[in-house]
């Protein structure tokens, strides 16, 4: 390897993590003090990199807002494909999107409360800022109502307007997580995607057989 490439790639390295300290330091000051609200001179500061850096790295505010989600969001999908890929069917499927889904923003609070400090409703793109968000919402949508469709065909979910049930289902869990946040985090992730998918069931699904569906999706039937 050349001098200069060694230079280059020493260089690449560098920018890499000042854009990942400045990133997680946003993160954080969105939580805590609203996009509005927090300074750029303060995120800089406890980045630990000069203005200058900062803007080199992200010339806009807005650029930091949107390269928060840009990079949560494409761990999220990851994730999320990654869970549902080992269920053998499409109730199994949702349930498992839900937990991923809860867990992951329960893993990364400063990104969830990020996104409570919007006070936005999660059930519609009104108030989102970024195509980042829009897209990743209209996916997460598309995909929720595609498997409540065939879950309805199936038999494993009532009869009922797909997207009117995943729109709920999207509420239901912004309220659940804005709980969680307010009651201190103490409750363990396992258990709050754990409640959250025996609300699913004993919601949406057939009330005869809701039993039968907690079984499949390893749940007790009390609780």
């Amino acid at each position: 390897m050349s001098t200069e490439a060694a230079r280059d790639r020493l260089r690449d390295a560098r920018r890499a993590v000042y854009r990942e300290a400045i990133l997680d330091a946003a993160e954080r000051a969105f939580a805590e003090a609203s996009y509005q609200a927090a300074r750029v001179q303060e995120i800089a500061a406890e980045a630990g990199v000069s203005l200058a850096t900062f803007y080199a790295t992200f010339p806009k505010k807005l650029d930091l807002y949107r390269g928060i989600h840009a990079r949560r969001l494409e761990a999220l999908m990851l994730v999320i494909a990654r869970d549902q890929a080992a269920e053998a069917n499409v109730l199994e499927r949702l349930v498992a999107g839900v937990r991923s889904y809860l867990t992951f923003l329960m893993e990364h609070p400063s990104y969830l409360r990020m996104h409570l400090q919007e006070r936005i409703a999660w059930t519609s793109t009104e108030g989102l800022r970024s195509p980042e968000q829009a897209n990743a919402w209209r996916t997460g949508l598309e995909m929720m109502v595609a498997a409540i469709e065939h879950g309805i065909e199936a038999g494993y979910f009532i009869d009922d307007d797909p997207e009117l049930i995943a729109r709920t289902l999207i509420g239901m869990h912004q309220v659940r997580l804005a709980l969680w946040i307010e009651r201190g985090q103490q409750e363990p992730a396992a258990d709050v995607a754990r409640a959250a998918v025996r609300q699913l069931v004993r919601c949406f699904c057939p009330p005869t057989r809701v039993d039968e569906f907690l079984a499949l999706c390893g749940e007790a039937t009390e609780g």
